[in-house]
């Protein structure tokens, strides 16, 4: 049922099941994000933030995990991961420039941000053209991790395997899965890889068929995922890679960050604006500015609670 607070008359659901007291206390004390926080199109972060503390966001984590799998059903009519869209722009849109040294662009805050979503986790997933242009690594180093927690898996979407054996994914010694094509050709190559890989790595290679726009089918490598016990998916780009995983609606939630900047030499546009995240199925839940000067919006799936009571909390 729902009852009515005295506090403004904000309605907050309660929840029974064959749960522990501690544990119904846990989801009471909680009102429905979603009810919180209308879809809105600009609107300043504190006429959305309710009184009221957030738990702890790592224990938030873990409730939304355990109680997850028949919510992500629900949601996307899909047993696969749920996937978190993180795309830093510039003003004009741009996520690049290729006339400048790849160099991160957004705010200290920003980056503590993307770290922390990398946290909560299980797997990161780039296109090549990231792997080529940034040498990522992908990892936590920004904050600590929980004890015994590891390193969340990284994924390379990389249809004809270009990545460089060199490259830190390939010889940093952490889970990295990359998803290929099953050509002639490509297996040729798959095999000269594995060659130059020491025993040490832990890098696995994953042929997936092609769509039917000659890309490799993105459902079929979030099944791939899935089923090694991915969960929490982080999408981190690049900028042709999210568009086919907005297109395809397989986005569950985004965080755009936009920094204070301007690319003006060989910007790269990222071709995502309101329009593209709305047509994708995702709502504007809040916009805030607490990430120093950087500009950060987030948007969800309509049925999907945010992971924290008070949005910007989370990540």
């Amino acid at each position: 049922f729902e009852a009515m607070d005295g506090n403004g008359g904000r309605r907050h659901s309660w929840i029974f099941s064959n749960l522990t007291f501690f544990s119904i206390v846990l989801v009471a004390i909680r009102p429905h994000p979603l009810r919180a926080y209308s879809p809105c199109q600009s609107v300043g972060f504190t006429h959305l933030q309710p009184k009221m503390s957030c738990p702890n966001l790592l224990s938030v984590q873990r409730r939304y995990r355990s109680a997850g799998r028949s919510l992500r059903c629900s949601v996307a009519q899909r047993n696969l991961p749920v996937v978190t869209l993180k795309i830093a722009l510039d003003e004009n849109g741009a996520v690049d420039d290729l006339g400048l040294t790849s160099k991160r662009f957004t705010s200290e805050k920003s980056l503590d941000a993307v770290h922390r979503l990398r946290r909560c986790s299980d797997a990161v997933l780039v296109g090549i053209g990231t792997v080529v242009r940034d040498d990522p690594s992908l990892t936590v180093r920004r904050i600590p991790m929980l004890e015994g927690q590891e390193q969340p898996m990284r994924a390379v979407i990389d249809p004809s395997l270009k990545i460089d054996p060199h490259c830190k994914l390939m010889r940093d010694g952490y889970k990295t899965l990359i998803f290929h094509c099953d050509t002639e050709e490509v297996m040729k190559r798959r095999n000269d890889l594995t060659d130059h890989l020491e025993a040490t790595n832990q890098v696995s290679f994953i042929s997936i068929p092609m769509s039917g726009n000659r890309s490799l089918d993105l459902r079929r490598i979030l099944d791939e995922l899935s089923k090694r016990g991915v969960e929490e998916l982080m999408l981190e780009g690049g900028p042709a890679t999210v568009k086919r995983f907005l297109e395809q609606k397989l986005v569950d939630r985004a965080i755009v960050i936009v920094a204070p900047v301007k690319f003006d030499q060989m910007p790269v546009p990222s071709l995502i604006d309101h329009h593209v995240l709305k047509a994708a199925g995702l709502v504007l839940l809040a916009e805030h500015r607490e990430w120093d000067n950087d500009s950060v919006s987030l948007w969800s799936k309509e049925q999907l609670d945010w992971p924290s009571a008070v949005v910007s909390e989370w990540p």
